[in-house]
C-alpha cells in the first residue's frame, strides 16, 4: 500500500488495525482464534493448543491429543462426524467410535450391540456371559457345556432339544415314561403314579394302592389254618390260639401283603386269597377229643 509496516496502522490491510488484530501481519478479518491465545488461527501454528502442531494434527481446530481415528480416514474423531465411518452420523451412532450399520441393541440401553459390553443388561459382562443375548444372572448350566441353560436348546446334552424332551434338565436318551404323564422316569419322582414316591416305593414302576407301594397277594403261609397240625392245634382243642382257625398271621379274610418277604417281586402278578377252611379246625379238634376218650 506504499506504507511501511512501521507507519502503517493495518499492517496486512485487512481492516483490522494492528493494535487490534491477532495476527497483523497475516490478513484474518474474521480473526478466527480456536484456542483463545494470543494468535490468530491465521498465525498460529498449533490452533487447537493441543500441542500438536496444525500441519500434523489430524483434528487442528479440536484439542486432541490422542488423534484418536478410528475409522483411519485422517480425519480425528473429536472432529469427524462419523467417526467410525459406518455412514450414521455420529448423532444418530449408538456406537459413534464402532463401525455397526444395523445398530443392533439386544437390551435397548441405547448403546449398541457393537460396543456394548453387557448386551443383555444382566451385570455379567459379556467376556464371562455363557449366555450373553439372553440375561441369566445366575449363569446356570446344567451340562457344562459352556452355554447357559437359558440360551441352550439342549440343557442336558441327550441329543434331544429342550421342547422335545421329556426330563430337559435330566440326560435320557431313551425318553422313558412308565406312568405316561409326559415326565420321564429319569426326573419323575412317581414313576408309576400311584401316590407312592419311588424312594418309598417297594414297586416304583408297578402301581398298587397299598402304603409302601408293594401290590397285595394272597397269604402264602397258612390259607386260614394252621399247617402244622392239619386245622387242629392240640393244645386248644383245633382252636387256632385265639383265633377259631383264621388265618394266621392274617386278618379274618385270610389276605395280607406277602409275608415271605419285605421285597415285592414285581414280575409275579398277585395270588388270589383262598377261602379260610374254619371246619377242618372243628372236626380235628372232635376227632382228638374222641381218640383222648377212648384211650
Amino acid at each position: 500500500d506504499g506504507l511501511g509496516d512501521l507507519c502503517d496502522d493495518d499492517d496486512d490491510n485487512d481492516g483490522v488495525p494492528d493494535t487490534d488484530d491477532n495476527c497483523p501481519v497475516l490478513a484474518n478479518a474474521d480473526q478466527m482464534n480456536a484456542d483463545g491465545d494470543d494468535n490468530g488461527d491465521a498465525c498460529d501454528d498449533d490452533d487447537d493448543n493441543d500441542e500438536i502442531l496444525d500441519g500434523d494434527d489430524n483434528c487442528p481446530l479440536v484439542a486432541n491429543a490422542d488423534q484418536a481415528d478410528a475409522d483411519n480416514d485422517g480425519i480425528g474423531d473429536a472432529c469427524d462426524d462419523d467417526a467410525d465411518g459406518d455412514d450414521i452420523a455420529d448423532v444418530d451412532d449408538n456406537c459413534p467410535t464402532v463401525g455397526n450399520p444395523e445398530q443392533a441393541d439386544n437390551d435397548d440401553d441405547g448403546q449398541g450391540d457393537a460396543c456394548d459390553d453387557d448386551d443383555d443388561n444382566d451385570d455379567v459382562l459379556d467376556d464371562d456371559d455363557n449366555c450373553v443375548f439372553e440375561a441369566n444372572t445366575d449363569q446356570v448350566d446344567t451340562d457344562s457345556d459352556g452355554a447357559g441353560d437359558t440360551c441352550d436348546d439342549d440343557d442336558d446334552a441327550d441329543g434331544i432339544a429342550d421342547d422335545d424332551d421329556n426330563c430337559p434338565l435330566v440326560a435320557q436318551d431313551t425318553q422313558t415314561d412308565s406312568d405316561g404323564d409326559g415326565s420321564g422316569d429319569a426326573c419323575d419322582d412317581d414313576d408309576d403314579d400311584d401316590g407312592v414316591l419311588d424312594d418309598d416305593d417297594a414297586c416304583p414302576l408297578e402301581p398298587a394302592d397299598t402304603p409302601d407301594g408293594c401290590p397285595e397277594v394272597g397269604n402264602n403261609g397258612n390259607n386260614g389254618a394252621n399247617n402244622d397240625n392239619n386245622g387242629a392245634n392240640n393244645d386248644n382243642n383245633g382252636a387256632n390260639n385265639g383265633n377259631n382257625g383264621e388265618a394266621n398271621n392274617g386278618g379274618p379274610d385270610g389276605t395280607s401283603e406277602d409275608p415271605v418277604t419285605d421285597d415285592c417281586d414285581c414280575t409275579t402278578p398277585a395270588s388270589p386269597p383262598r377261602a379260610p377252611f374254619h371246619w377242618l379246625a372243628l372236626v380235628g379238634g372232635l376227632a382228638v377229643l374222641v381218640l383222648r376218650r377212648r384211650s
